[in-house]
């Protein structure tokens, strides 16, 4: 290290003649006032004011809330008008019967289905289908709020009504997303709008699935307790209502 003496100065470090072009190189100086290239895009945007700024944020959720709704019930109009439809949507295939009304063969996942009407079924099945999956079943328009934060918030399940599985198994799929969960409350109220609390009871307790390859009610008696529906007691009913959460898994 070389040490200068007092007001002595050291001397400057000349660069080589050739390098003299390239010293600045990559020392960009930026223009006042003008934006890179990446942002001038976005030039319209940030010059809008703070209540602009968040309409056009909102915007496409607002697009997105009113599309879906619309977009589903177009899209299954004709299952929601028609009952038989609406029950056998996902019961696709071919059953060809005899004279006699018997199978005689069936391709795909078709199944022949009788409806049960609803005074052919035991009250106390009804009443223990309502109390245990929707109690508020004759109060509500197809969903219910409070029960859908409840959901939300023990994360345990068990919000929705029997309107809404009634969609969720004929209509769509058990898949868990928020955009089946939108398409689901609204066709629920579409189809509250068409059917009576009545026809969307028969409808469910003939369309679900029992476990034990059993859909509806009628396969259901036959299956585990070999008796017509009617005939059914509040002990039985019961243990049927038991198995709808998780028919694979809790199917005797």
């Amino acid at each position: 290290m070389v040490q200068l003496g007092k007001g002595k100065r050291a001397p400057i470090k000349k660069q080589p003649p050739h390098m003299g072009r390239y010293a600045n190189l990559g020392q960009v100086k930026a223009k006042p006032g003008k934006l890179p290239r990446q942002h001038k895009h976005f030039l319209w945007f940030w010059r809008l004011s703070r209540p602009k700024k968040i309409m056009v944020c909102l915007l496409p959720i607002l697009l997105f809330l009113i599309i879906v709704p619309i977009a589903s019930y177009l899209y299954y109009a004709r299952d929601i008008a028609d009952q038989e439809r609406l029950m056998n949507r996902n019961n696709t295939g071919i059953v060809l019967t005899d004279a006699n009304d018997k199978v005689i063969y069936s391709v795909g996942n078709a199944e022949r289905r009788n409806l049960v009407q609803l005074k052919d079924i035991s009250e106390s099945m009804k009443k223990a289908l309502i109390a245990s999956e929707d109690k508020d079943f004759y109060k509500h328009s197809g969903f219910n709020i409070f029960s859908i934060f409840r959901a939300a918030i023990t994360r345990h399940g068990g919000g929705s009504t029997l309107t809404q599985q009634l969609v969720k198994n004929n209509l769509l799929s058990n898949e868990h997303s928020f955009m089946r969960k939108y398409q689901e409350l609204f066709m629920a109220i579409a189809i509250e709008q068409n059917y009576s609390k009545e026809q969307i009871l028969m409808m469910y307790l003939n369309s679900v699935y029992f476990g034990e390859n059993a859909f509806g009610i009628e396969e259901a008696a036959k299956v585990y307790f070999n008796k017509s529906p009617k005939d059914l007691t509040l002990a039985e009913s019961s243990m049927l209502v038991g198995v709808l959460p998780a028919p694979s898994r809790y199917s005797p």
